[in-house]
């Protein structure tokens, strides 16, 4: 298993350094290949914390098992919920596409507030990459070179305070 954090301020500014850690940490973990969709889940997910909860947040990224999970944690105890908006409404669709792309997603209280996350399923040889990992290897094609550790762009990361395995 594979895991990288991040803390992030409730700013706008988030959400592009949330979309940058993971691309980074996806490069690095050898499955770019589930970047788009990683980057745009991720950007939902902490534009809806910063957004609704306006508290410091932080970001776990776990590759395991041929899965990607993306969490985000916020001080806020209220779970997130689908709304109804018109058409021709400019929000409201942030957890509709979570919910469309990503393989499973949910929301769970934590001690200090919520878990909003969701899981990707990766393609076999991105599943491959997870499995080197899992077994403390280096993922096929960085073999024999030195992983380098990841924190947050100099914010600290943090562990998660209820981390939950990962399904499937």
């Amino acid at each position: 298993m594979a895991e990288v954090n991040l803390s992030l301020a409730p700013t706008p500014e988030s959400a592009g350094l949330a979309r940058r850690f993971v691309a980074a940490a996806l490069a690095e973990w050898d499955v770019a290949e589930a970047t788009e969709t990683a980057t745009l889940l991720v950007s939902e997910l902490v534009t809806n914390a910063m957004l609704h909860a306006r508290t410091e947040l932080h970001l776990t990224l776990r590759l395991a098992a041929g899965r990607l999970r993306l969490e985000v944690h916020d001080g806020s105890p209220r779970l997130p919920g689908r709304k109804r908006y018109s058409a021709d409404s400019g929000t409201g669709r942030g957890l509709f596409l979570v919910e469309e792309l990503s393989a499973a997603w949910g929301a769970d209280h934590t001690a200090a507030g919520k878990r909003v996350w969701c899981e990707i399923g990766l393609a076999d040889e991105q599943r491959d990459a997870a499995s080197s990992l899992d077994r403390g290897q280096p993922p096929p094609s960085r073999r024999g070179r030195t992983p380098r550790s990841r924190r947050g762009s100099g914010e600290g990361g943090t562990r998660p305070d209820d981390p939950m395995a990962l399904a499937g």
